[in-house]
This record gives C-alpha cells, sequence and structure tokens, in this order.
C-alpha cells in the first residue's frame, strides 16, 4: 500500500511529538519471542537512526514494573497511535473499493 505525504508527515510528526527518539532500552526488559513476544520499533528520522526492542506489551500495566516506565509508556502510545492510523486508512481504503 502506497501512502500520501500527507500521511508520511502525520507519523513523523507523531513520532516527534512523543519524544522516542531521546530514550534508550537499554533498562527495558528484553522480549522473548517464544514466550511473550516482542515489539520491536525502528525510526529513521532525519540523520537519527534508532531501533527499540522490549518484551511485547499488552497493557498499561505491563509498564508499570519497568526501571524505565516514562520511556516504555512513550513506546507503547506511539505504538498504539501508529497502529490506530494504519487501521484507519486500512478502513478507508476498504470502504473506497466497496463503492
Amino acid at each position: 500500500m502506497r501512502v500520501s505525504h500527507a500521511v508520511l508527515s502525520e507519523v513523523k510528526r507523531m513520532v516527534q511529538q512523543s519524544g522516542i527518539m531521546e530514550k534508550s532500552d537499554h533498562v527495558w526488559p528484553d522480549g522473548d519471542l517464544k514466550k511473550e513476544g516482542i515489539l520491536e520499533l525502528e525510526v529513521k528520522l532525519g540523520n537519527e537512526h534508532i531501533c527499540f526492542v522490549t518484551i511485547k506489551i499488552g497493557s498499561t500495566a505491563d509498564i508499570a514494573d519497568c526501571e524505565d516506565n516514562e520511556g516504555l509508556q512513550a513506546l507503547y502510545y506511539l505504538s498504539q497511535d501508529i497502529k490506530a492510523l494504519v487501521m484507519s486508512i486500512m478502513n478507508l481504503h476498504t470502504k473506497r473499493r466497496l463503492f
């Protein structure tokens, strides 16, 4: 699926507004792909390139035990926002094709 520059600009705005580029995953729990799964987000924004890997987060309750719960919370909310945007775009695309 191709997206417009407006969609890319919105994702860029979401990433910048989240403050995730200033966070580090060094103290976040390591994920186990076979047990609970992993959450991975790779961001390239301008000259910055960063990759975050942690456990799959089911809800905000999973964040409470983390040493850096502020950073993990930023990742969780950003991933939920991006997921909602993608699902909305896919839904609009499907509806448009039906009519």
